[in-house]
């Protein structure tokens, strides 16, 4: 001991005592240090492992768990209901069919003297073999004219002295008649000396009688006021005749 520490008893101890106190605090300060570093390092790797999902984590807020929806869930393109309003229903007119019908020119057409009640007034013949309703073209007068009636019987002329006649009913229904007619250039009796006498009679009145040949067209308007039936006759004073073809018969 030297004479220093003699002469300071007192110093000695006092930094034996500060050198504890020294370490003490160095040591203090690494264990916290250490448990700092350890509990740092454990949140961080409680951390990164709850971000690559291999912990759960402690968290208070439930984490949303995810959806899953069935496809019968899903509405479907086909299921959905149309906001789009229904039409209003609006009530259809109903037509009015007119019982006078017209044609281009404005004139009122009411029938056909073909539909009529028609009765043959030939005897042996009925009224399908007196009035024969056709459907074909003739040539009358240079024209290609289509066909209501040809009068004439069972064949394709009509003998001399056997008369065609028939007999329709009107009953006062109509003003008008008009008929257009001749015979078909092609009928193998349509020559020049063959010649066909048409009459026409208003309630057994005769109106209207034309001598028809070959290679014409004939035109008749006929008033039929207060008339009830008309009498529509053909007849050949030659041998045989061709048939009488009618083009028109309209009734207004």
């Amino acid at each position: 001991m030297s004479t220093k520490d003699k002469n300071n008893p007192q110093q000695h101890p006092n930094t034996t005592e500060g050198n504890r106190r020294s370490w003490k605090g160095f040591i203090y300060l690494t264990v916290g240090l250490i448990i700092f570093t350890a509990v740092g390092a454990s949140a961080i790797t409680v951390v990164v492992l709850q971000k690559l999902g291999l912990i759960a984590g402690n968290s208070s807020t439930p984490s949303p768990s995810p959806t899953i929806t069935s496809e019968s869930s899903i509405p479907s393109p086909s299921a959905t209901v149309s906001s789009t309003p229904s039409p209003v229903e609006v009530p259809t007119p109903v037509a009015t069919t007119s019982s006078t019908p017209t044609n281009s020119s404005g004139t009122i057409l009411q029938s056909s003297l073909i539909n009529t009640d028609c009765q043959s007034a030939t005897p042996g013949f009925q009224i399908e073999n007196v009035l024969r309703k056709v459907n074909k073209s003739a040539s009358i007068g240079g024209e290609v004219l289509p066909l209501v009636v040809e009068i004439g019987g069972y064949y394709d002329n009509v003998q001399a002295g056997k008369p065609f006649e028939a007999v329709c009913s009107l009953n006062n229904s109509f003003t008008e008649l008009k008929l257009v007619f001749g015979v078909d250039g092609s009928n193998r009796y349509a020559v020049p000396e063959n010649k066909l006498i048409f009459r026409v009679e208003l309630d057994n009145k005769p109106v209207e009688t034309q001598e028809v040949v070959v290679g014409k067209k004939y035109t008749a308007n006929l008033n039929l006021q207060g008339v009830k039936n008309v009498k529509l006759r053909a007849e050949c004073v030659n041998k045989d005749c061709p048939l009488l073809s009618i083009s028109e018969m309209s009734l207004r």
